[in-house]
């Protein structure tokens, strides 16, 4: 193959004319816009935050609730119990907050992270089923900036799909003089 690339002039033109490696600027909405290689990544994911979060809210409650009810019971020393439930009540909810943050920038990280690595994957794939059908014409592909995983591979699909080109003109012109 790479024999084939060195010693065919179309096709070294095509290849270092950068049509393979260039980027586009593809913006696509993180959030409602998963693939189903993303959802199986991400909805345990976020269904383990949601429930952690709850059983926070939970331990808040029953905590606050608890200190009360210990007020109530043991009048003699509601002081001690006093200044807890006061302690409580100050920082428990800065630390449900500090967590619902890190709940919330953990959840957005793991989109962001999923959409480079697995996001281009649906886009190729039907991309090259179009050009297969007909519905598209033969073009390099191209990744959005800073995909991870696709550049490698696209340089060799690219590279298959100028030799498809080539071959294209190839038989045209063996049809002409035949003709």
């Amino acid at each position: 193959m790479i024999f084939f690339w060195k010693n065919n002039n179309k096709l070294s033109t095509l290849f270092n004319n950068k049509e393979f490696v260039m980027k586009k600027a593809f913006k696509r909405n993180m959030l409602f816009n998963m693939n189903r290689f993303q959802a199986t990544l991400i909805l345990p994911i976020l269904f383990i935050m949601i429930l952690v979060q709850i059983l926070l809210g939970v331990l808040f409650y029953l905590s606050v609730a608890e200190t009360s009810m210990v007020l109530e019971q043991f009048d003699s020393q509601a002081v001690v119990y006093q200044q807890l439930l006061v302690k409580y009540q100050r920082y428990f909810p800065l630390v449900i907050a500090a967590i619902s943050l890190l709940i919330f920038i953990l959840v957005y990280w793991t989109l962001y992270i999923t959409n480079k690595i697995l996001g281009p994957h649906e886009r190729i794939i039907r991309e090259l089923d179009h050009m297969i059908s007909g519905k598209k014409e033969f073009k390099p592909l191209t990744t959005r900036p800073n995909d991870q995983m696709f550049e490698e591979l696209l340089l060799r699909v690219n590279f298959l799909i100028a030799h498809c080109l080539i071959e294209k003109d190839n038989d045209k012109e063996l049809t002409k003089t035949n003709s």
